[in-house]
């Protein structure tokens, strides 16, 4: 397990696009130098989860504009970790009102390439996100926009941080899949459905084969245990 240790914060901080190139908006950023082993963190064997989330930011509660009374519900949040003598670690926190997780990890790629290449890269090349391109025939987004608010209202929904979860006893690991591993799976996959004469599934990709290997540990795991 990691040594319990102090977090400094080095700065706090509120960045902004370049004006007239986005609606006026800040984002809260924050640097912190913890002095833990980098090794530790980065390695692949089972981790304390609790030593993963001082390198995670908050997001802000939600809060009432007092010029207008609309109520703002932060969107993103980004928090920058310094290991001396090692490396950062950029931590982002979103809320899922904004971007699902797919979605939000290829904007944050497409984000790395263009700081990395700047203006070299050519717009037409970039994903687009606008919500406009998807065609509301039947008024959904009124009707979700409404049963989301009446939820709210009810405080059946929270639209905040995401409520105390209890961490003991668990644990973080990686386990690194190459392409060899992933042919050996799918080659077994189809020698199956050949054996038992079902057709083959149609997507095989790296994230069903990743999925559906961790769910058949998960199950063999749990059978093990007793569990039915």
């Amino acid at each position: 397990m990691a040594k319990s240790s102090t977090v400094k914060v080095v700065e706090h901080s509120k960045v902004s696009p370049p004006p007239n190139s986005a609606p006026p908006t800040v984002l809260p950023l924050t640097f912190l130098d913890i002095p833990w082993l980098f090794s530790y963190l980065t390695s692949n064997h089972a981790r304390d989860v609790n030593g993963f989330y001082p390198l995670v930011p908050q997001l802000a509660t939600a809060s009432v504009a007092a010029d207008t009374q609309v109520e703002v519900v932060p969107l993103l949040a980004v928090q920058v970790t310094v290991f001396a003598d090692c490396g950062i670690c950029i931590g982002l926190a979103y809320h899922h009102v904004a971007a699902d997780g797919r979605t939000f990890n290829n904007f944050i790629k497409t984000w790395a390439l263009l700081c990395a290449h700047g203006c070299s890269l050519s717009v037409d090349s970039f994903p687009s996100y606008h919500r406009s391109v998807i065609k509301d025939e039947h008024g959904l987004e009124e009707i979700f926009l409404k049963e989301l608010w009446k939820r709210k209202s009810s405080r059946k929904m929270v639209l905040g941080p995401e409520a105390h979860v209890d961490l003991a006893g668990m644990v973080r690991a990686t386990f690194v899949m190459s392409l060899v591993h992933m042919e050996r799976i799918k080659n077994w996959i189809v020698v199956q459905c050949k054996n038992k004469n079902q057709p083959q599934p149609v997507h095989l990709s790296a994230y069903v084969l990743t999925c559906a290997f961790v769910w058949v540990c998960l199950v063999k795991a749990k059978m093990q245990r007793g569990w039915k």
